[in-house]
């Protein structure tokens, strides 16, 4: 009989360490359920501030609220990259906009930023054939 008992008492151990090690595996789980739809609801936000950038180009808007950098930062968030550039002897940034998930010949806005935190000049890429370049882009004069 004492045998039994200690061989139950061992099992419910051993059991009960199992049930802690699977809550635990069972925790880490949700935790990352939870930042992925986090990371899908980001995602979907930016896009959806994408679409309506793409849909102001589209109208012919020129973007004239968007003439800073803390203009581009409060209606379209972080860029998805920024890369320092020269132009004229000048250095500035160039920032991307495009969906989130890259895909092949996706349409692309860039913000070119001077220094100072203005936007000097716009301009959007895609599939051949579709770029709209900012009313300033001195390329399209």
């Amino acid at each position: 009989m004492k045998h039994f008992v200690v061989a139950i008492s061992s099992l419910f151990f051993c059991s009960s360490c199992a049930v802690v090690s699977h809550m635990e595996e069972a925790g880490a789980l949700q935790a990352y359920s939870k930042e992925q739809d986090a990371l899908h609801t980001m995602v979907r936000e930016r896009d959806n501030k994408f679409d309506g950038l793409l849909a102001r180009i589209a109208s012919g808007d020129k973007l004239g609220d968007l003439n800073n950098r803390a203009a581009l930062l409060s209606r379209l968030g972080e860029p998805i990259l920024t890369e320092p550039i020269e132009e004229g002897g000048i250095k500035k940034e160039r920032w991307l906009y495009r969906y989130q998930k890259p895909i092949m010949d996706q349409t692309k806005v860039y913000f070119v930023v001077n220094m100072n935190g203005g936007v000097d000049r716009w301009y959007e890429a895609g599939p051949p054939g579709t770029a709209t370049p900012s009313t300033d882009d001195p390329g399209k004069k």
